[in-house]
């Protein structure tokens, strides 16, 4: 809820409290897309490739790519 809301810092306290309702995986991918929102790709990449080990799925895939492609641009 908070992520809709636009409060992220608050979406990722709470996330690190999370371990009812929500799987490992949708914690870990709630944390991409905060730590994104946040521009804090590093940390939303590392989040991706946790996520990824978790259960790899297409949306996981996605945020990969997505955050892989954004920082080879980054660097050219």
């Amino acid at each position: 809820m908070q992520i809709q809301q636009g409060e992220y810092q608050q979406a990722l306290t709470s996330l690190e409290h999370a371990d009812k309702g929500a799987s490992n995986r949708e914690i870990a991918l709630a944390k991409v897309r905060a730590h994104y929102k946040l521009k804090q790709y590093e940390q939303a990449l590392k989040q991706a490739r946790l996520a990824k080990q978790i259960a790899p799925d297409d949306a996981v895939e996605s945020w990969l790519t997505f955050l892989k492609k954004r920082q080879q641009m980054q660097r050219s």
